[in-house]
Parts: C-alpha cells; structure tokens; sequence
C-alpha cells in the first residue's frame, strides 16, 4: 500500500523487488504480487516521477502487507516553509534539499537561497 503524507492513495507507483519490476499500485494505491515463500531478504524499491523513492530490505512472507508513505516535491517544499518560518533552519534545508532532490524548480532554488540567508 503507497500514500502520501496526507493518507492519500497514490497509483501507479512502480513497485521493484530485486530490481525487477512487478509493476504498478492500482488507484487504492495497492499492489498484490505472489514471491515463491523464502527465508531470503528481497530489496523492495518503490519510485514514481515526482516523488522521492524508497527501498526496504525484507524478508518476504505469506499475504504479508507493507505499507509505504511517500512524499512529493511540493510536499517537502512547503514543509521547509513551515520550517523556515519556525526558525528551525537545518530542519527547513534538509526538506527543501529533499524536493530539489525530486524535481529542481526555480522557486524551490529561490527557497533554497533564502533558507541558507535565514542560517546566517
């Protein structure tokens, strides 16, 4: 299961065990797939444009459930806003780095800038 951080269902998500893709979330952000029972570690990645990914490492078991929560660039900027406005400038950097990590955007860059001006 893939949500943002508003509890929003997310679809078509990529979903990469081993990097092998297995395909996408539906629109209720899930996706079901049947792994031949192992005691191995499998390297679970999940990635959509626009939003960051993430990776697990996890043993697989029957009818077990992940859910994943996943931000996009929009989702971190505006968390570095409500950082930078709190004077919490490292906090406010770390987040707008993150969505310049997704998609670099102008406004983001300006954001960046005047973050590092606030550090000063």
């Amino acid at each position: 299961m893939v949500y943002d951080y508003g509890n929003n269902a997310i679809k078509d998500v990529n979903v990469i065990v081993d990097d092998k893709n297995m395909g996408k979330t539906d629109v209720y952000g899930r996706f079901i797939m049947q792994l031949d029972k192992d005691e191995e570690s499998h390297v679970i990645r999940i990635q959509k444009e626009g939003y960051e990914s993430v990776s697990v490492t996890e043993e697989m078991e029957n009818q077990k459930v992940f859910y994943f929560k996943i931000g996009d660039s929009l989702y971190y900027a505006e968390l570095a806003e409500k950082y930078y406005d709190q004077k919490e400038y490292e906090k406010a950097e770390n987040a707008i780095n993150i969505a310049l990590s997704i998609t670099e955007r102008k406004d983001y860059l300006f954001l960046k800038k005047v973050i590092t001006e606030g550090k000063r």
